[in-house]
């Protein structure tokens, strides 16, 4: 009987058995004895660990097999997959196990990008290396969770909830995970939920917050109202621009038509819509909106480094849709470029916010300073604030008093704050 080394990091990536697996594989082992080689690696010990502790309790005998390995990372990846081909495991389990993976096969993807760029020596590549460089991390990490998730047999979705859930979660839940009494999604869905209530717990900080002065009277204009009334607090032909991103969802299609007809009234004659949406229910926004103006084009939001996974298409989409439309007919200057790019978005004032550096830009490319704009859908203000820091003069609306204060808050400390 051989002394083996015991690496406690090989140790642990093997799922621990349950007391009654434990109870019958040492009746097993006592009654038949150890039947297969113990796997080693350099002296290691990498696979029968279980059975290792029983042979050494019981000073019974075993053979063992050696197995030959370029590296660790290599020793880790078969420990890994050698549980998936003989274990039991539930989704949580195997998702648990298949994480486990994930800094070694990024490792590796790493390298491969590294060796791959060495050998381009294209000089245009080389000149967009940083920027390409995001992107390629971003499809580097894309691609590892296929792998691993692939590996355990569960889908992507399952990976993501399953990382999130360890890395969040409490160790009641986990236990309640293991022993089956909860299901993945329903972990998930506490998570969210107390990300929500602490969302909800910093919006009513910041609405307890008193600000140090009032709002600049004569640039901007809060008003908690909902678009379906008609927004009469606006005046006819009064807005130059209105810039909105509305909810994407399909039960919120009809707010397009009341935004078409809105706009219609609110807007100067040659005045645009420019609206940030979803491609999911693209064809019938632009049908909604085609209620009261005319369709001008489509531009691009670009969001670096933030892809949304969109299911029921089965896509992985990296910018959004920013539809132009025309109260009458468009006469303003050519736009030099329809395509806008923007860092990630910011949930900090809103479940839904963009980043203000992408507004800004949008809004100094389209707009001229002092110009009136106009967003029905405020959200956490960050349209409002930017236009604001660009010399613009802006109406913000919105149905909930919550999205308007913190609006008003973030308004009074930017001009506060110079």
């Amino acid at each position: 009987m051989a002394d083996l080394i015991i690496d406690n990091e090989f140790r642990d990536l093997i799922p621990p058995l349950s007391d009654d697996e434990k109870k019958q594989l040492k009746e097993n082992i006592l009654r038949d004895g150890i039947q297969d080689p113990l796997k080693v690696w350099q002296g290691t010990l990498i696979d029968g660990h279980n059975r290792y502790e029983i042979a050494q309790a019981h000073g019974l005998t075993f053979e063992t097999a050696e197995m030959e390995f370029a590296s660790r990372d290599d020793v880790i990846i078969w420990i890994i997959k050698n549980q998936f081909g003989r274990r039991n495991l539930s989704a949580y389990d195997r998702s648990i196990l298949a994480l486990k993976l994930k800094p070694v096969i990024a490792a590796k993807a790493k390298e491969n990008s590294l060796a791959n760029l060495k050998q381009n020596t294209d000089r245009q590549i080389f000149a967009h290396r940083d920027e390409e460089s995001k992107q390629t991390e971003t499809a580097d990490e894309r691609k590892t969770n296929a792998q691993i998730a692939e590996q355990a047999g569960v889908s992507r979705e399952t990976i993501r909830k399953v990382e999130k859930i360890e890395a969040q979660a409490t160790p009641e839940v986990k236990a309640a995970l293991k022993s089956g009494e909860m299901s993945i999604n329903q972990a998930f869905k506490e998570i969210k939920n107390a990300e929500k209530v602490q969302r909800q717990e910093e919006t009513r900080e910041r609405k307890a917050y008193t600000p140090p002065t009032e709002l600049p009277a004569d640039k901007v204009k809060l008003i908690c109202a909902d678009i379906r009334d008609g927004l009469a607090e606006i005046a006819d032909n009064s807005v130059d621009f209105i810039i909105t991103d509305p909810p994407y969802p399909k039960e919120f299609l009809p707010l397009y038509e009341n935004l078409s007809k809105v706009a219609a009234r609110v807007l100067k004659d040659g005045g645009s819509l420019i609206c940030m949406t979803g491609q999911s229910y693209l064809p019938d926004v632009i049908r909604l909106l085609l209620t009261s103006l005319n369709y001008h084009w489509c531009l691009s939001y670009v969001t670096m480094g933030d892809k949304t996974q969109i299911w029921k298409s089965r896509v992985h989409t990296a910018w959004k849709p920013l539809l132009w439309f025309v109260k009458g007919e468009y006469k303003g200057d050519w736009l030099g470029d329809d395509v806008v790019t923007s860092t990630n978005k910011d949930k900090t004032f809103h479940e839904w916010g963009q980043s203000f550096g992408g507004m800004k830009t949008l809004i100094e490319r389209m707009t001229y300073p002092d110009d009136i704009i106009l967003d029905p859908f405020l959200g956490g203000g960050t349209t409002g604030l930017a236009a604001l820091k660009s010399g613009r003069k802006f109406i913000g609306v919105d149905i909930e008093q919550s999205c308007v204060d913190i609006t008003k808050t973030r308004i009074v400390e930017a001009f506060a704050n110079g």
